[in-house]
C-alpha cells in the first residue's frame, strides 16, 4: 500500500488528545498549555571524557521522574549493560552496570531514549566518552629478531606500534655497545641510532660472529610500558662487513607514465633494507613539498605531496640522492637515481569567489544603493538566485559579457535607512561548483534617512468646537511624533490667557498645558493656536499653524472620571492569547496618569505598549508576547487615573479573562464524497461517481472516454467549539490519505504538473459537480517537492517544503488558517494543469474514500484548535 500525506501542520502542538472531553479533561489538568519534554541533566561519565575505565557503572540524572520500564541506554560500539537500578526516592537517577570491558582507547557513543512518567517523549540524547588506553606497545627491530649474518656495520631500527615517551626509550647492549642518540620520525614511532664514528669517521662496528642481545625501555604516550615479549631481542652478526650498494628495483609511477593522476603517490622499492633518513633523499622536480616514509621492511619508500597536489599536464622527474643508504652504510648504486612522468589534466573542481558592492560589513550604506556581485570566473546565470532579510526585491541581474558581474537595479523606494540587510547569494560556475557557503552571505548596514517630515497635529483636548469645557481641565495638543523642547511655547490663545504651565510628557508627544493656578474665563470662547514654532526632534516646523477652538462652561470640573467598558470584558473565558486590551473612560484623561496605572500582576514579566483614541478617552494596550495557552490574566487600572481637571478616579478597578484552551481531534472524511470528472468532448461536460463508492480518482484517465478527475474530500467542523463565540479557531492541521494505487506517472508529469489541494469552501459542502470543476478556492496552500517545486498565490512563502524526499505515490500539502468559521471544511484534489491538458494518457492515483471498509485507511484530518 502507498500513501499520500498531505501535511498542513505550521507547528506540532501537544494538548489534550479525548476530542469529546476536552474542555473538562483540560480544566481538570490544570490549563493543557503544553508539555515540556523530559531531558539528561547529566552523565557519568560526562559527554566528552577521555581516559575512562574499562569496567564500572554509567550513571545517567534525568530533569523529572521517568517512567523507569521506558528508559534504555545503547552504546556503539555495542557493550553489554546490566540495568539500570533506580536511586532510592523517586525515578531520576537510572545506573547501568558495564557487563563486559570495553575496548581500550576507543571513542563511545551513548544513545539514551525514554519518556517521562506523564508519557512525554525525551529529548533526543547523546553522548560520548573515550575509554582509557591500556593497550601496551610493540617493536619492530631492524635487523630483525634472531637474524644471524648480520653486518658489523649495522644501525639500529626500532619501530613501535605507536607513538613513544621518545625520553623514555632506552636501550642497553650485551655485550655492551654504544648505539649512539636515536632520531626520531615526525611521528615519534620510528628511532634511527646513528652508532659513535671510529677514529677514521667510519662507524663503529659490531663484534664478529657474535650474539648481541639488547634489553628495550620505554612507554607509550598514556604511560604503557613496552609488551614484555619485545623488552628483549637479539640477533647474531656475520664474519665479513656489507659492501654491497643498494639499487632501485622498482617505482611507481614507471619512467615515462603519461596521464599520472595528480592525487598520484609516489614509490620506490629498494633491493634491501635502508637507513630511515633515506626518506630526506627524495626531490620533485618542479618543485613539490612531499613527506615519505618506509614501510615496516625498510625496502619501499613512499612519498605523499603535503598540502599540494601535483600540477596537471605536467612533467615531473623524481631525484635519489646518495643520502639514502643501506644499513650497513652503503650509499645508493649509481646515485643520483631518477625517473620521470607527466601528469594527467585537471577538471574543474574549485569552486567560484565573488566580491560585492556593498562589500560585506559594510555600514553607512546610501539607501539609494543598488546591489553588484563580482565573481573570480564566468558563471552560470541561471543558477543565481539571491535573498535577503529583511525581504527586499533587488529586481532582475544584468551581466557583463563575460558572465562574471552581475548587476541588480533594485526598484523604487530603495532600502530601509538604519537597518542591517543580510544577503545570502546562491551561484554555481559553469563547471557546476557552487560559491562556498563560507563566500555567500552579504552583510551590510544602511545610513539613517534623513527625517524631513513636518509634524501634524492628531488630535486635541478640548476638541476643535468643543462646549461646555471645564475652566480648570488641562489644555493638550497631541502630534504626530516627538517633538523639540522648544516647541512648548508655540501654543497661544484669543483672548489672550497666559497661566498655562506647558510641558511635554515623555514621548514628547502629547503637550500640556496646565494652570492649576489660573481658571480659564467661564463661558468664553478660546481660539488656541499652534504656530510653526513647534517643530520635531529633526528640527521640521509645522507646515502651517494649526487652530481650534472651545467655549468654557460656567464652573470647574470637579467629576471624576470612572471607566465606562473595557475588552476583553472582566470574567471572560475562551480569548486568543494575541489579545490587547482596551479602557475606554467617561471623559478624555491625562494619558500619562492611565499609562501608569494600567498593570497586568498575572502572569507575571509582561511588557506592552500603548495607543489612544483621537478623542483621548479610549486608551488601547498591546501586549509585546502572548499570554501562556489556558491562563487566567489579571490585571487593573489604579485610582492613579487623572481627568483633564486632575480629578483622580475614584477607586481601583481589578480584571480578569482567561485564555483559550488548545487540544487536537482527528476528523475523518465525509462518507459521501464524490469523485468529479469532466469528459474531453466540446462543450464539456461534468459530472460524479456515486456517493457510496469505495475509493476517489485525482487525473487523467485517457481510456473511452477520456476523463479528467478531481476529488473533494469534506470534514464536519461543527463539533468544534466556538472561540469568543463567533469563530472556530484551528491553530493548525494535517490532511492524511491513503493511496490504493498509482497508474502511470501522474506525479511531476509534464502532463498533469504540480499535486494540489486547495480549500474551496469555508463554510459549507458543495456537491455540484460543476461547482467542484470550475469553482475558485478562496485559500491555496503551498507544495513543494523536488524537483517540481512551487508555491500558490496568496501563501506564506515560509511553509514550503522543498527537501522532502518522495515516491510516487508521496506528497506533501501545508495548509493552515487561525479564523475559520465553524461548518464543513472541504478541499479539493487536483493536479495543476489539468484544465488545460489536450493531448490525454492514463496517469492518475486511485485513493481510498471516507466510505472505504477499513477506518484505517480513509482520508482524515488532524486538526489542532484553541476552545472556551
Amino acid at each position: 500500500m502507498k500513501r499520500i500525506v498531505l501535511g498542513l501542520a505550521l507547528a506540532s502542538l501537544s494538548g489534550c488528545h479525548d476530542f469529546t472531553a476536552a474542555r473538562n479533561d483540560c480544566a481538570a489538568a490544570g490549563a493543557c498549555v503544553g508539555v515540556t519534554p523530559p531531558s539528561l541533566v547529566s552523565s557519568v561519565p560526562a559527554s566528552a571524557s577521555t581516559g575512562v575505565a574499562l569496567t564500572g557503572q554509567i550513571v545517567l540524572t534525568f530533569s523529572e521522574d521517568m517512567d523507569k520500564s521506558s528508559v534504555k541506554l545503547a552504546l556503539n560500539p555495542p557493550v553489554v549493560l546490566l540495568g539500570p537500578a533506580w536511586a532510592s526516592g523517586g525515578s531520576t537517577v537510572a545506573t547501568f552496570t558495564i557487563g563486559a570491558a570495553m575496548q581500550p582507547n576507543t571513542l563511545y557513543l551513548g544513545s539514551v531514549d525514554g519518556k517521562s512518567l506523564t508519557g512525554v517523549a525525551l529529548d533526543p540524547t547523546q553522548f560520548t566518552f573515550t575509554t582509557a588506553d591500556t593497550t601496551a606497545p610493540t617493536v619492530v627491530m631492524t635487523p630483525a629478531q634472531g637474524a644471524t649474518g648480520v653486518s658489523p656495520n649495522v644501525h639500529l631500527n626500532l619501530l613501535f606500534s605507536e607513538p613513544m615517551n621518545v625520553a623514555s626509550v632506552k636501550v642497553v647492549s650485551n655485550p655492551a655497545y654504544d648505539w649512539g642518540v636515536a632520531s626520531w620520525d615526525s611521528t615519534e614511532a620510528l628511532a634511527t641510532f646513528d652508532a659513535p664514528k671510529d677514529a677514521d669517521g667510519g662507524a663503529g662496528r659490531l663484534q664478529g660472529n657474535t650474539l648481541y642481545t639488547l634489553t628495550l625501555t620505554g612507554k607509550d604516550k598514556a604511560g604503557n610500558d613496552l609488551a614484555l615479549a619485545d623488552r628483549v631481542k637479539s640477533f647474531t652478526t656475520g664474519a665479513v662487513p656489507d659492501t654491497t650498494p643498494p639499487t632501485v628495483l622498482a617505482t611507481t609511477p614507471e619512467t615515462g607514465s603519461s596521464a599520472v593522476d595528480v592525487a598520484a603517490m609516489v614509490s620506490v622499492t629498494f633491493s634491501e633494507p635502508m637507513q630511515g633518513n633515506a626518506t630526506t633523499a627524495v626531490t620533485f622536480q618542479p618543485t613539490l613539498s612531499a613527506s615519505c616514509a618506509f614501510d615496516t621492511s625498510n625496502t619501499i619508500l613512499t612519498c605523499q605531496h603535503s598540502g599540494q597536489a601535483f600540477q596537471p599536464s605536467t612533467s615531473y622527474t623524481v631525484t635519489i640522492s646518495a643520502v639514502a643508504k643501506d644499513l650497513t652504510g652503503n650509499p645508493l648504486a649509481g646515485a643520483p637515481f631518477g625517473f620521470s612522468f607527466t601528469t594527467g589534466a585537471l577538471p574543474d573542481t574549485t569552486p567560484p569567489t565573488m566580491v560585492s558592492a556593498p562589500a560585506n560589513g559594510t555600514s553607512n550604506v546610501p539607501v539609494s544603493s543598488h546591489l553588484s556581485l563580482s565573481f573570480d570566473e564566468p558563471m552560470d546565470e541561471t543558477s543565481l538566485t539571491v535573498v535577503s532579510q529583511p525581504t527586499y526585491d533587488f529586481g532582475a541581474a544584468s551581466w557583463d559579457p563575460l558572465s562574471k558581474v552581475a548587476s541588480f537595479n533594485a526598484p523604487d523606494g530603495g532600502f530601509a535607512g538604519t537597518t542591517q540587510y543580510t544577503v545570502v547569494v546562491n551561484a554555481s560556475d559553469l563547471a557546476g561548483n557552487a560559491l562556498p557557503v563560507s563566500g555567500r552571505t552579504i552583510v551590510f548596514t544602511t545610513k539613517a534617512v534623513p527625517d524631513q517630515t513636518p509634524p501634524t497635529v492628531l488630535a486635541t483636548q478640548p476638541e476643535d468646537g468643543g462646549q461646555a469645557v471645564a475652566v480648570n481641565g488641562a489644555i493638550t495638543v497631541t502630534f504626530s511624533e516627538p517633538m523639540d523642547s522648544s516647541t512648548t511655547a508655540s501654543l497661544s490663545f484669543s483672548p489672550p490667557f497666559t497661566g498655562c504651565s506647558n510641558t511635554l510628557d515623555l514621548t514628547k508627544t502629547v503637550l500640556t498645558c496646565a494652570h492649576s493656578a489660573t481658571d480659564l474665563a467661564g463661558t468664553t470662547t478660546y481660539t488656541a493656536t499652534l504656530s510653526t514654532a513647534a517643530k520635531d526632534t529633526a528640527l521640521n516646523a509645522m507646515a502651517a499653524p494649526y487652530v481650534f477652538t472651545f467655549q468654557t462652561g460656567s464652573a470647574p470640573d470637579k467629576t471624576p472620571p470612572t471607566i465606562l467598558s473595557v475588552s476583553p470584558g472582566n470574567t471572560k473565558t475562551g480569548i486568543l492569547e494575541t489579545t490587547g486590551f482596551a479602557v475606554t473612560f467617561s471623559e478624555a484623561v491625562d494619558k500619562t496618569s492611565a499609562q501608569t496605572a494600567f498593570s497586568i500582576s498575572n502572569p507575571t514579566g509582561m511588557t506592552w505598549t500603548f495607543s489612544w483614541s483621537s478623542d483621548g478617552k479610549t486608551m488601547y494596550v498591546t501586549p509585546s508576547s502572548s499570554f501562556p495557552i489556558g491562563q487566567t490574566v489579571s490585571w487593573q487600572m489604579s485610582n492613579a487615573v487623572k481627568d483633564l481637571a486632575g480629578n483622580a478616579m475614584a477607586s481601583t478597578q481589578l480584571y480578569t479573562f482567561r485564555v483559550a484552551y488548545q487540544t487536537s481531534t482527528t476528523l475523518y472524511a465525509d462518507a459521501t464524497d464524490l469523485t468529479v470528472y469532466r469528459d474531453a468532448t466540446s462543450p464539456y461536460t461534468y459530472s460524479s461517481y456515486a456517493a457510496t463508492s469505495s475509493y476517489l480518482y485525482v487525473g487523467d484517465n485517457a481510456l473511452t472516454p477520456d476523463r479528467l478527475f478531481r476529488t473533494a474530500l469534506s470534514f464536519d467542523l461543527s463539533g468544534i467549539p466556538l472561540v469568543d463565540g463567533t469563530r472556530t479557531s484551528i491553530v493548525s492541521s494535517t490532511l492524511n490519505v491513503t493511496a490504493y494505487s498509482t497508474t502511470g506517472t501522474p506525479y511531476g508529469s509534464t502532463l498533469l504538473g504540480y499535486l494540489d489541494a486547495d480549500v474551496i469552501s469555508g463554510s459549507t459542502k458543495t456537491s455540484s459537480a460543476s461547482a467542484l470543476w470550475t469553482g475558485t478556492a478562496p485559500y491555496t496552500c503551498c507544495i513543494g517537492f523536488p524537483p517540481f517545486l512551487r508555491c500558490m498565490p496568496g501563501c506564506d512563502s515560509s511553509y514550503r517544503i522543498a527537501t522532502v524526499s518522495f515516491t510516487a505515490a508521496t506528497k506533501d500539502v501545508t495548509y493552515a488558517t487561525q479564523a475559520l468559521q465553524r461548518g464543513t471544511l472541504t478541499f479539493l484534489l487536483n493536479f495543476s494543469r489539468d484544465t488545460v491538458v489536450t493531448t490525454h494518457t492514463n496517469a492518475y492515483v486511485t485513493l481510498y474514500s471516507g466510505n472505504y471498509a477499513t477506518a484505517a485507511s480513509r482520508p482524515y484530518l488532524r486538526v489542532t484548535y484553541r476552545y472556551p
